[in-house]
């Protein structure tokens, strides 16, 4: 062999013997080369064609971030957070479930942890979890079992048909729960009053006057919730008053409804949920609202800025069987015009620290009937 051919060959000889050494130093998969990932009871297997080499010769998992995803969503535990039964007009009101934590991979260390051992040739590896935390705890929702308040009107006298109405609306209302920062309106709580769902004709109150309607009475069980969410502290974000003021809450602190018009809503903004009780006993109607424990009370204040009376319609007594032994009587009793409003002041260990106003009202009046003896009306009067 000429020396130069000896020369040439000794070289890539020991090009080859270095290239093996250094093959050798560093063990790579092969294409056959498995990575099992343990995720509690869960393996996932990974092998060739999944598993690869790169232009740099190295290995690497296809779709690394696709696979710890999957591994995720296979595995995930998540949380459970406490629940509460609430079961108004009973002894043992509230009820509770218990939270459980829940578990999950970080898909991001996981994907990272997974190139790593494909790069180094490591065979399996195990998933590390994370414990996930429920938002809402046992604790927590104890804490929203205080009473914030309560309010009463009374019914006594009412028509049958009217307290019918008054009760039907309270059953509907009473066992409502109203979530954190959600709002209550009271007319898709209560739903449309009509004869299909029960109600009944008896007096309201329409464009000035008393007149007969399906479900009156509801507007008493819409004044006292109303009422009784201003104790509690909620923010009332709709109110109407009535075209005549009524007779069982003071000027402006009724709320006027009726379905597919005025409405009466409310937001909590309490930080927990609110529970509304109520029930009507035939004597009185009564709101009951928990939630979470206030720091402060409430105080109302109806203020009548301006009245005055609406006067009557005179009939004739003739045979004195509605007069009695008066000359005259008041069969129907007027309703005075009046100009009012209403104001909250909130208080803290008997101090005022905020006052609030909630607007004007003007309701106008309403004549009487008054009976008068007509021998009475033919005296002359002299000097």
């Amino acid at each position: 062999m000429p020396k130069k051919h000896a020369k040439i060959l000794f070289s890539i000889l020991a090009a080859l013997s270095v290239w093996a050494l250094s093959a050798a130093a560093v063990t790579l998969p092969q294409p056959d080369f498995t990575l099992t990932v343990t995720a509690g009871k869960n393996r996932y297997v990974f092998t060739y064609p999944e598993i690869d080499f790169g232009a740099d010769g190295l290995p690497y998992l296809k779709n690394t971030e696709a696979a710890a995803e999957r591994i995720y969503y296979d595995t995930l535990i998540p949380p459970k957070d406490a629940a509460v039964a609430f079961t108004p007009l009973s002894k043992r009101k509230f009820s509770f479930t218990k939270e459980q934590n829940g578990r999950a991979v970080n898909v991001a260390d996981l994907a990272e942890k997974i190139n790593s051992a494909v790069k180094k040739g490591t065979c399996e590896i195990e998933a590390d979890f994370v414990t996930l935390v429920p938002q809402v705890t046992k604790k927590k929702l104890e804490a929203c079992t205080f009473k914030r308040a309560d309010f009463s009107t009374n019914y006594e006298n009412s028509a049958e048909n009217r307290k019918r109405n008054v009760e039907l609306a309270v059953k509907t209302i009473n066992g409502t729960i109203v979530g954190d920062g959600e709002i209550f309106s009271f007319n898709d709580t209560v739903g449309e009053r009509n004869e299909e769902r029960g109600y009944t004709r008896a007096k309201v109150i329409y464009e000035g006057k008393f007149t007969d309607g399906i479900g009156g009475g509801v507007c008493q069980v819409s004044s006292t919730l109303f009422n009784c969410a201003l104790l509690s502290g909620l923010d009332v974000i709709e109110r109407h008053a009535h075209s005549l003021a009524v007779s069982y809450v003071e000027p402006s602190f009724d709320a006027a409804v009726y379905y597919g018009g005025y409405d009466l809503k409310f937001l909590n903004g309490t930080g927990g949920p609110v529970f509304i009780e109520c029930y009507a006993d035939g004597i009185n109607i009564v709101f009951n609202i928990y939630g979470m424990k206030k720091n402060f009370s409430v105080k109302r204040i109806s203020r009548v800025i301006d009245e005055s009376e609406a006067g009557y319609d005179v009939i004739e007594d003739e045979t004195g069987e509605l007069c009695g032994e008066e000359d005259e009587k008041t069969i129907i009793p007027g309703k005075k015009r009046i100009k009012s409003s209403a104001e909250l002041e909130y208080l803290q260990n008997g101090i005022i620290i905020k006052k609030l106003k909630l607007g004007t009202d003007a309701y106008a009046g309403q004549k009487g009937v008054l009976a008068r003896k007509k021998y009475v009306q033919n005296v002359i009067k002299t000097p």
